[in-house]
């Protein structure tokens, strides 16, 4: 029996709602790593790797930040509206027969 049309637009907006959710913990978790890292907060507890190596880690985690803001919308658009695979994988076009 097929799914109605409000039952797939029911689990699209789960998706989108759980994806949305995933995408916010890990900006929030980015960010939480960033911050302390620009602000200097508890430099005097920090390894002394963390402390040579800041502005890297900063410019890793931004950049990180960065990509995964700008690229949201996709990531929720790819997740919510997958395509179905075609078939058992075989090419009529190709000549390829397993």
């Amino acid at each position: 029996m097929p799914k109605t049309s409000k039952s797939q637009k029911r689990n699209r907006q789960k998706i989108i709602r759980t994806t949305k959710r995933r995408l916010i913990g890990l900006i929030a978790f980015l960010s939480a790593l960033a911050l302390p890292l620009i602000f200097k907060w508890g430099e005097t507890s920090w390894p002394l790797f963390l402390i040579e190596y800041r502005g890297v880690l900063i410019s890793f985690l931004l950049l990180a930040l960065l990509a995964t803001i700008a690229l949201s919308p996709l990531i929720i658009e790819v997740n919510s509206n997958a395509r179905p695979l075609s078939g058992s994988g075989r090419n009529p076009y190709h000549g390829w027969d397993p």
